[in-house]
């Protein structure tokens, strides 16, 4: 049970967050390892499916998020409140909306395989490769969605590290899987796609096996399905589908407009330098994921007041967090892309640079909108985004397309219209529905911008005086600099005070990964 007590919240605060990014560390090894892994075995072209065809699938989560994007906040509220048999319903009635639906989108699943090669460009001889692939990667969103309403008991119990440990079993599952495969068999396409649906399976236990030792008094029983809990829940839902719906014209787009604009080769390239902002999106997911039960148990305790200075609290830790890696990215641009796949990658320096720097901005905000799923007010915030998203998919082919800017544009397309949102509505917006002055939420992100760009300017210098020609110098630079970082996020960027909270953080954190060690 979440507590009120900031104290304990500090501890589980800091358990989750090491868990976390002790998962997201294993997630990203194998990731940077598999990325160029299978683009040498199945060559760009062919590699950049296999990001398509998960977009493609991403599309259909519009239909079920309007469930799973708020039943843990109606979880977690009714048991905050002492309402348990309706905390119960609100499971019982999610879980079994969720197969149902899964069952019912099977239908679109298939009529979209065997038209895929219309929707995209497939050359004729990766058409059957690629429709298998698409079939598998929807088998993994069905699993998915049923899977997903068992974590609303680490998310209730605030225990997100039991959910990080699962993630990385099923990371280790699919890399191995991956790696099987594609020295037993010749190296396809769909089998990316199967390793995904074995890894998922074993997180499906896994989610189940958690749910029924964290909270053994909750009946799994589909009598419990309740009709009003239901339009509760897709009632407030529904404008989530919505905002997601724009969501997914900001997120997954990109590579259908450059599939159908560019080609498969381009597209397949932009695939591979989009894994960096898409690693650096997970990471912040990792961060921001530890917030979220607290947020959401002060508001259930109607502490507004204290949900409010979290929050700040939260946006602030998380953009100091992520400006790290975005600088040094953005920096170190160009070596990076020729030691972790080739030279020839070289020349997408300056897009690397593109589609991640705006992250500064649009993840370190990612808390707020943790607010607005609390106090459920989600309709104007779905409406703008619905709205900003078309507009950034028009200006995205403008852009690629009459401009003549290629991926350049797809990714400056994003960067304008992404960034604009999240730096003029949602802040503001926050303040207007929590009662805080216009500006309280503007305050805690300009430290991670100025920081992360920075940390770029000093990458991109430190290349005219250094040749980073391998992993060992390119390592060197990335300790030099994340040192320099370090000294200078501590001593002047944290006030006093959260000097002292960070001090009263390192002990009990150190005593947690003693305690994992032994």
């Amino acid at each position: 049970m979440i507590h009120g007590s900031m104290p304990i919240m500090r501890k589980q605060l800091i358990i989750n967050l090491i868990s976390n990014l002790l998962s997201l560390g294993i997630s990203t090894l194998i990731s940077l390892w598999l990325v160029p892994f299978m683009i040498n075995h199945l060559g760009a072209d062919a590699y950049g499916y296999v990001p398509l065809t998960q977009q493609l699938i991403n599309y259909l989560t519009v239909v079920t998020i309007a469930l799973n994007s708020m039943i843990a906040r109606f979880f977690t509220v009714a048991m905050e409140r002492g309402d348990k048999d309706g905390a119960e319903k609100y499971f019982n009635t999610s879980l079994y909306s969720n197969i149902m639906i899964s069952l019912l989108l099977m239908v679109p699943l298939v009529i979209g395989t065997v038209f895929l090669d219309r929707l995209i460009k497939i050359p004729p001889h990766l058409v059957f490769d690629v429709q298998l692939s698409f079939i598998l990667f929807g088998l993994v969103f069905v699993i998915s969605t049923i899977s997903s309403t068992f974590s609303v008991a680490t998310f209730y119990t605030n225990k997100l590290y039991l959910s990080s440990v699962s993630n990385a079993a099923s990371t280790i599952v699919r890399a191995i899987a991956i790696l099987l495969l594609f020295y037993v068999i010749s190296p396809m396409i769909w089998q990316v796609g199967f390793s995904s649906l074995a890894s998922m399976i074993v997180l499906f236990a896994l989610s189940y096996w958690i749910f029924r030792k964290i909270l053994p008094d909750i009946k799994v029983s589909f009598r419990q399905f309740d009709r009003k809990k239901f339009t509760d829940i897709t009632f407030s839902g529904l404008w989530m589908s919505l905002n997601w719906s724009g969501a997914i014209l900001f997120l997954y787009v990109d590579l259908l407009v450059a599939n159908r604009v560019l080609g498969p080769r381009i597209s397949g390239e932009y695939a591979a330098v989009l894994q960096w902002s898409n690693m650096l999106r997970v990471f912040c997911g990792s961060i921001t994921g530890v917030f979220g039960p607290a947020i959401i148990s002060l508001y259930a305790q109607h502490k507004i007041a204290e949900m409010v200075r979290y929050t700040n609290q939260s946006v602030k830790l998380t953009g100091l967090m992520i400006a790290l890696p975005i600088g040094l990215i953005c920096g170190l641009a160009g070596p990076l892309l020729s030691l972790w796949i080739n030279p020839e990658f070289k020349k997408y320096e300056w897009l690397l640079f593109l589609t991640v720097i705006h992250l500064s901005i649009n993840l370190a905000v990612q808390p707020m909108f943790i607010i607005q799923t609390a106090i459920n007010k989600v309709k104007i915030p779905a409406i703008v985004t619905l709205v900003m998203g078309a507009a950034n998919v028009l200006l995205a082919i403008i852009l690629a397309g009459p401009a003549g800017m290629g991926v350049y544009g797809i990714a400056l397309a994003g960067c304008i219209l992404l960034t604009a949102k999240n730096i003029f509505f949602t802040p503001i917006y926050n303040a207007h529905i929590t009662g805080e002055p216009i500006f309280a939420f503007c305050k805690s992100f300009f430290q991670p911008i100025a920081a992360s760009t920075v940390i770029a300017a000093i990458g991109i210098a430190l290349q005219h005086f250094f040749s980073i020609n391998s992993l060992a110098s390119l390592f060197v630079v990335l300790c030099v600099i994340s040192l320099f970082y370090c000294a200078v996020v501590y001593f002047v960027f944290l006030t006093a005070d959260e000097r002292r909270y960070f001090h009263d953080m390192i002990a009990p954190a150190l005593k947690y990964l003693r305690g994992t060690s032994e």
